[in-house]
């Protein structure tokens, strides 16, 4: 099997407990504070980790507390760091959970956001099938150069005749990147994994079936728009047809990184050979078992007791 190219952050989550988002002036007590490797390419990279199948975390690190304890977890891992940047820290997200398992973020983005075309030099292109990168990313500094490196990929594969899939989450703050960056991504034709709300943003429909209609439109593949508990629509390109897969029922603890687990999730099991409907499925399954627990992602032993690992 080939490699999945994962691109994107790994930062730390400090994740905070309370019971209610304090308003303006108010004075909340927090009731659990924890710090555990995050971020959106790092969460992806982790489940397919678990399903065991091939990837590449192309994630640079920063220095200080956070670009140390990165290090370290990554290491303790066997994960090798992609690309060092000495002169800058590395940051964090702060992962405020509510009672009712809602999180609100702050990030401090800093070397994970990085982006370099330089890194990828030593890249080994005919062992990888697909690749996964984020709009964080592509908000960010050095978005414009992430996106053209993106571009030149899917040149050179074409002109290869090497089959890849590209792989697009456009993420929470979809409204912050500018629309003429999203057009260009949409032209390297990537499969795009988002949840209801930013479809909406996205496109200023309502419906989820006309919204992954219209992305589908301009990126002429699939479109998976997760749904919370609901479960998900797929506008399925290779039937030319969309339809609803229904969730599985949960307690919510903590919703931190569902999104991410349930598109690592569709990743692994496209690559295993299961069909979209199939891999939704999957990805619903564990979406629903990871807002359950604390934290972005969930244990090996708790993974491998829902998922057993295929030999």
């Amino acid at each position: 099997m080939k490699h999945t190219l994962v691109v994107g952050s790994t930062c730390v989550d400090v994740t905070l407990d309370i019971p209610h988002f304090p308003s303006p002036g108010e004075d909340e007590n927090i009731s659990r504070q924890f710090l555990s490797l995050g971020g959106c390419a790092y969460n992806v990279s982790d489940i397919l980790r678990k399903f065991r199948t091939p990837y590449l975390l192309c994630s640079p690190v920063g220095t200080g507390i956070y670009g140390k304890f990165v290090e370290t977890n990554l290491a303790a891992k066997n994960i090798p760091v992609f690309a060092h940047i000495p002169t800058e820290d590395n940051g964090c997200c702060y992962c405020i959970i509510d009672a009712t398992g809602n999180r609100t973020f702050l990030s401090r983005h800093g070397a994970e956001y990085k982006f370099r075309k330089e890194w990828f030099t030593t890249i080994k292109w005919d062992e990888i099938d697909s690749i996964y990168f984020c709009g964080l990313e592509v908000e960010d500094v050095n978005g414009e150069e992430l996106v053209s490196f993106m571009e030149d990929r899917r040149e050179f594969f074409d002109n290869k005749n090497l089959d890849v899939t590209f792989f697009f989450a456009p993420g929470p703050r979809i409204m912050k990147i500018d629309r003429s960056l999203i057009k260009r991504v949409f032209s390297i034709k990537p499969v795009v994994h988002l949840n209801e709300t930013e479809a909406a943003g996205l496109t200023g429909v309502g419906s989820t079936e006309e919204a992954a209609r219209m992305i589908h439109s301009e990126t002429c593949n699939s479109v998976i728009i997760t749904r919370s508990e609901k479960g998900a629509y797929c506008f399925d390109h290779t039937l030319l047809k969309g339809f609803r897969i229904d969730g599985y029922p949960a307690k919510v603890t903590d919703s931190t990184g569902a999104g991410d687990a349930h598109c690592g999730t569709v990743i692994a099991g496209l690559k295993q050979g299961f069909d979209l409907t199939d891999a939704v499925v999957r990805a619903n399954k564990l979406a629903s078992l990871l807002v359950t627990v604390h934290g972005s992602t969930l244990s090996d032993e708790s993974f491998n007791g829902y998922f057993p690992r295929r030999e």
